[in-house]
């Protein structure tokens, strides 16, 4: 994680403008229709994280450049398969994972209570998985219609502004001609 971060806000990189490109169609995605993007995008982006967990522990056993290439594929093709055609279990578990840390998250009041009450804790955990599945489930369609073109226009509007600037227009609003595209984002949030 924290060599990606490093990756993207690294201004000298060559591969800027691409990263401006992928997140600009990815933005256009989902601001066109953001609820029937998303199982192509959650597909998607889970293929690419196996890929890549596939390279980085290719690469730490220090393999030959074709066994990489063929373990990346191989997770890429095994999970996006397994991601398509369990996309509501696979929902499930992101809906109870993100649930789950959400719940923990803002629990610093609920488990000094649990001292007084025991078990109090458990019960908003699992009441935080539960509410995580009924949004990834239940009232996916209403969550991605309010917050996909949001995201999308986050994603057109940075990347946008970082295309123009690298092509050397100067102007106070946009982002300076070297910056990342990671800071041109984080400076609209």
């Amino acid at each position: 994680s924290k060599t990606v971060q490093s990756w993207l806000n690294n201004e000298s990189s060559p591969y800027q403008i691409s990263v401006a490109m992928a997140a600009l169609v990815v933005g256009l995605c989902l601001t066109w229709d953001g609820p029937q993007m998303w199982q192509a995008l959650f597909t998607l982006a889970l293929s690419l994280s196996a890929a890549l967990a596939g390279c980085f522990e290719a690469n730490e056993q220090q393999l030959p450049i074709f066994s990489v290439i063929s373990l990346m594929f191989q997770a890429a093709v095994t999970v996006g398969l397994a991601v398509y055609w369990g996309f509501e279990g696979s929902q499930v578990l992101l809906g109870a994972c993100c649930g789950f840390a959400g719940a923990y998250g803002m629990s610093g009041w609920i488990r000094a209570m649990d001292a007084v009450t025991p078990g109090v804790a458990m019960l908003w955990y699992v009441a935080g998985a539960v509410f995580g599945i009924l949004i990834f489930t239940t009232w996916r369609r209403s969550m991605l219609a309010c917050l996909a073109p949001v995201l999308g226009s986050l994603l057109v509007a940075s990347s946008v502004g970082v295309l123009i600037s690298r092509l050397g227009l100067r102007t106070p609003f946009l982002p300076q001609d070297n910056e990342s595209w990671l800071r041109a984002t984080e400076a609209l949030l």
